[in-house]
């Protein structure tokens, strides 16, 4: 028998961010981390200025998927911080 569980994937667009390579999107790929899920990127540059907290203990499995997409960090620490 086998069991999988079917996980939710957001665009972290829909939270804000935008992909353009300028705009800074840390806010919004938060709130994506935040709601639960997984992130599936649209293709594009996304600036980050701080970490992206993903608390695997409080929400599960998070898969990241974005064929196309780039994480760019312009400030200082890890990109993605796995709690």
């Amino acid at each position: 028998m086998k069991i999988t569980a079917e996980l939710t994937m957001g665009d972290p667009r829909q939270f804000g961010a935008v992909g353009d390579g300028a705009v800074d999107c840390t806010e919004a790929i938060t709130r994506a981390a935040a709601a639960g899920g997984g992130l599936q990127f649209a293709p594009g540059r996304y600036r980050i200025s701080a970490p992206i907290t993903m608390e695997l203990d409080r929400h599960g499995p998070l898969p990241v998927s974005g064929p196309g997409a780039t994480l760019v960090m312009a400030g200082a620490g890890p990109a993605l911080r796995l709690l």
